[in-house]
């Protein structure tokens, strides 16, 4: 053989070889082009899993933290009545001793005051001074009739534990106080019924900060196992500090992981763990690139697509482009999650996603919307903005919502304080005209609309204040006081006039709701009037779909690390003394 002959056959022996070795490198690593077809993509379903953190542990601290408290209600027009002696009056002679009053026995007797049993619930990753609303109800054999005007003097809240001989306290966890409203100014039926229950917006404030945290199960408990995990925790995500840049996660014990919340995710905790619990960690280079081209492409199939977004917002920002790609899908659930899991990474490209999810379907609206909140950008404003003009009413008021949280400083949602009674809103919408009162977080009133007028048939009487049109675009409000001297007012017919003037003559939030519902019942106000109008969390769309492709349940561990993390409010609970009912 010359050498000719030679080379040729060492040529042909390096390319098996070169083709061998590249064969078995593909099997491991599959490389993908810039606009890869998903659906042809090369795929390698033998990969090994890698071990993700709720493989190893589960949460604390997610739960809504039960607070209950005795207070007396003041302010009442001889609706209320003397506590019987009963333990529960003990306990509330203990807690106006701490206001330092004299004559306690005195102020209980009162008819203008009642005992009533108050309760709360403390979000999971709660900071000193965040508020809560608080339940107010009277007491089982109490003899008030009605807690309507009343006013909640400040009392300390706790959670307890009943056991079968007693009630054991908590530390005092948060303060209750404030002006209430009856549940009567809501809901229709047995006003005598309803006037003996209602709300404080906004009533408590947290006292002690609430900790979350990640913890071991008892076989993987070691110094080894939460240090790494807290190191891939923290490579992730990170908070600031007294204005410094920290890691969210600060290993504590062998066992215990404390864990701090970002702003992005201060409105959707749930989430935040949802996502951390799919963090990988002692992951192999080759092992992060190829579950990155798998995720992509379990993202691109609805039935699978919330976890890989999910995951793939795990692995941060070098899965945007997987994500984005998502965007593109021809499937709307899979444009969803996509647009979501980048908004939460601080990524505005999902941004119309997330607008025509809030706008069209209702079960992706509280999530279309809490992620909007999260970006506090421009383009997330502008979305929002939009939304006041959708047709649904929990778009429109969910949006202003999640402005109101998310960006307090935009002009769209920037509103006045009337006569420190309640916050009113006046913002631009082109669909039928809305006015919608809160019975959750904050007392207040929006106007969707400004352009909103009484009608002629208007006339409202209560408790010596008469309020009626007089023609020519005019509304007259007349307060008769004692000894003739009357006050009298003239204003236009624009709702938001005639709300500025009635609190000046005397209308608190309460009376102002019961004089829009009047209006509204009368024919002297054609708008819609919508009370509460917040989108619920929800799953519908994503269970209907997972029905139609008959998605398996799946294992124990992995359920107990991707399950949607719910941190919705119980609609009641069982309070110190009795029931409480929303």
């Amino acid at each position: 053989m010359n050498w000719q002959a030679r080379v040729l056959q060492m040529l042909r022996v390096c390319t098996v070889v070169i083709a061998a070795i590249s064969m078995t490198s593909c099997s491991r690593l599959i490389k993908r082009g810039q606009s890869p077809n998903v659906e042809a993509m090369e795929f390698n379903d033998q990969i090994d899993e890698v071990k993700y953190i709720g493989d190893v542990g589960g949460t604390v601290g997610l739960d809504k933290q039960k607070v209950d408290g005795i207070a007396l209600v003041t302010q009442l027009s001889g609706t209320g009545s003397e506590p019987p002696a009963t333990p529960q009056r003990d306990y509330l002679v203990e807690e106006i001793e701490t206001h330092q009053i004299d004559d306690i026995s005195g102020l209980l007797a009162s008819n203008d005051n009642s005992m009533a049993a108050i309760m709360g619930f403390i979000p999971p990753g709660a900071k000193k001074g965040d508020q809560f609303d608080v339940l107010v109800q009277i007491m089982p054999r109490s003899k008030s009739t009605s807690l309507a005007g009343g006013f909640v003097m400040q009392t300390r809240m706790k959670p307890f534990v009943a056991t079968r001989r007693s009630v054991e306290f908590g530390h005092n966890t948060a303060l209750a106080r404030g002006r209430l409203v009856t549940n009567d100014v809501f809901e229709s039926g047995d006003k005598e019924a309803l006037q003996k229950g209602g709300v404080i917006l906004g009533g408590g404030t947290v006292t002690r900060d609430r900790q979350t945290a990640l913890r071991l199960l008892d076989e993987h408990r070691s110094i080894k196992y939460t240090t790494n995990i807290a190191r891939a925790i923290n490579m992730r995500f990170s908070t600031r500090v007294a204005g410094s840049p920290e890691g969210v996660a600060n290993p504590v014990s062998d066992r215990l992981i404390e864990i701090l919340i970002p702003d992005d995710y201060r409105h959707n905790v749930g989430r935040y763990f949802h996502v951390m619990l799919n963090i990988a960690f002692d992951e192999t280079a080759d092992q992060r690139i190829n579950r990155l081209e798998r995720l992509e492409r379990e993202l691109h199939m609805p039935d699978k697509s919330s976890l890989a977004a999910i995951r793939l917002e795990a692995i941060g920002d070098e899965a945007k482009g997987a994500l984005k790609r998502g965007l593109r899908s021809e499937h709307f659930e899979v444009q969803f999650h996509a647009a979501q899991a980048l908004a939460y990474m601080g990524d505005s490209a999902g941004v119309p996603a997330l607008q025509k999810a809030a706008e069209n379907e209702q079960a992706f609206r509280w999530h279309a919307l809490t992620a909007l909140g999260s970006l506090r950008d421009s383009s997330s404003e502008r979305a929002l903005v939009a939304l006041f003009n959708a047709e649904s009413s929990e778009a429109r008021y969910g949006a202003f919502n999640a402005l109101r949280d998310s960006m307090p400083g935009s002009p769209m949602a920037d509103g006045e304080y009337v006569g420190k009674e309640f916050m009113l809103h006046t913002v631009p919408s082109t669909t039928r005209p809305m006015i919608h009162v809160s019975r959750k977080s904050v007392p207040e009133i929006v106007i969707f609309n400004g352009e909103q007028h009484f009608g002629s048939q208007l006339l409202y009487v209560e408790s010596g204040l008469t309020i009626k049109s007089i023609g020519d675009g005019k509304v007259q409000l007349q307060r008769y006081m004692p000894g003739g001297s009357d006050r009298k007012l003239v204003c236009s017919t624009l709702v938001s006039d005639v709300i500025r003037n009635a609190v000046r003559m005397g209308l608190d939030y309460t009376d102002t709701i019961r004089l829009l519902k009047d209006a509204r019942q009368t024919g002297a106000l054609n708008s819609q009037l919508v009370v509460n109008a917040l989108p619920k969390l929800s799953n519908s769309y994503r269970a209907e779909q997972a029905a139609q492709s008959g998605a398996a349940g799946q294992s124990r561990t992995a359920s107990r690390r991707n399950e949607t993390i719910s941190t919705g409010d119980p609609s009641q609970g069982k309070g110190i003394f009795g029931n409480i009912e929303r």
